[in-house]
């Protein structure tokens, strides 16, 4: 189906051009929608693949580096999901069906590879909320196999790149600024303890 909808996908946007655009970009974000619904409410990671792969299709499409950066950060969460690590056919046919070099084993370092690429184009885009967002998604899975350096290396990229956003005003989970949410993190992981006033090194 990827193939065809690359062509679909291709072939109305030169006839319909940009206007139509925005609207596939948006239909990209449902799937992407849909994906993480399966993941978090469902726990169905087949159905959640196939979604990911029609965004990454359509963005690829439309050469839309947000739109793919978003496709790309989802891939990192769907690997480190709950939902995929439950689910007794990762363990058998691999993580991703559509990707059967993967094992169930690497699935934290294909998450990390994800979120490595969806960083890259945000760097290029220098949107410093993303790369706040995914630095952090980094550290849950560095610390999903247990490499707490690296989970605190990027939870202090995470600090960084949120003190360019809103001046670190962001709010994380249950209201807290992102700056204190992610000093609780540094406790629980064994970072050294920094002040979430402090400017970043």
């Amino acid at each position: 189906m990827g193939r065809l909808l690359g062509w679909m996908v291709a072939a109305t946007l030169a006839a319909s051009g940009h206007a139509l655009a925005a609207d596939t970009a948006k239909d990209a974000m449902g799937k992407v929608g849909s994906a993480m619904n399966y993941l978090d409410k469902l726990g169905r990671p087949v159905p959640a693949e196939e979604d990911l792969k029609d965004a990454e299709t359509i963005c690829k499409a439309l050469h839309d580096d947000d739109c793919l950066g978003q496709v790309w950060r989802a891939w990192g969460y769907y690997f480190r999901s709950d939902a995929l690590a439950r689910w007794k056919g990762a363990k058998v046919y691999g993580p991703a069906l559509y990707d059967p070099k993967v094992k169930f084993e690497q699935r934290y370092e294909r998450s990390i590879e994800y979120y490595d690429m969806a960083l890259q184009l945000y760097e290029k885009l220098g949107n410093p909320h993303w790369i706040a967002h995914l630095e952090l998604q980094k550290a849950y899975a560095y610390n999903a196999m247990n490499r707490h350096e690296q989970a605190c290396q990027s939870l202090q990229a995470s600090r960084e790149a949120d003190a360019k956003y809103e001046n670190g005003k962001a709010h994380g989970p249950q209201g807290k600024t992102f700056a204190k949410f992610l000093d609780e993190l540094d406790s629980a992981g064994h970072c050294p303890s920094r002040s979430s006033s402090a400017p970043p090194q």
